[in-house]
């Protein structure tokens, strides 16, 4: 694929013999979205796969196809996040405890403000609400500032 400069962002070799340069860069983006779900960024998942990052840019700039692919990886990344989430806030973590040096047992920690962002994410009930209510009018009054510091010295 080539940038709008013309030049080639260097993330594509040439195509095997047999195969189309449309055959290799649709390969180079499974592999790129199969990363994305496992890696969940970008720079990680262009690593993974073995491509330059600005190609998924592009990708998604001029491959409408592709667009509606990775926001539906980006989606399901986010649904693994979320899943993650609700585990470590109902089923909780369990973190060595040590003793003089050497770990002599676990304790078992919960994160409560996983779970509260989750809630505030589904149910709007438990969400901060700024109602800001006005009436009547709102006037402007400019004042002159008195100051006995000269600015022109």
């Amino acid at each position: 694929m080539k940038r709008k400069n013309g030049a080639h962002n260097g993330a594509h070799k040439q195509p095997k013999k047999g195969k189309s340069q449309a055959d290799v860069t649709r390969e180079h983006q499974q592999a790129f979205l199969q990363a994305y779900l496992q890696e969940g960024t970008v720079f990680h998942a262009a690593k993974q796969a073995g491509i330059a990052r600005r190609s998924h840019y592009d990708w998604y700039e001029d491959d409408p196809a592709y667009k509606e692919a990775f926001d539906d990886v980006y989606n399901s990344y986010t649904e693994i996040l979320e899943r993650e989430a609700d585990r470590r806030g109902k089923d909780g973590v369990d973190e060595p405890v040590f003793y003089l040096g050497e770990e002599c047992g676990k304790v078992r920690k919960y994160d409560s403000s996983l779970l509260m962002f989750r809630l505030k994410k589904r149910d709007p009930s438990y969400r901060e609400r700024y109602d800001v209510k006005h009436s009547g009018e709102v006037t402007y009054k400019e004042e002159k500032l008195e100051t006995n510091v000269d600015f022109d010295k």
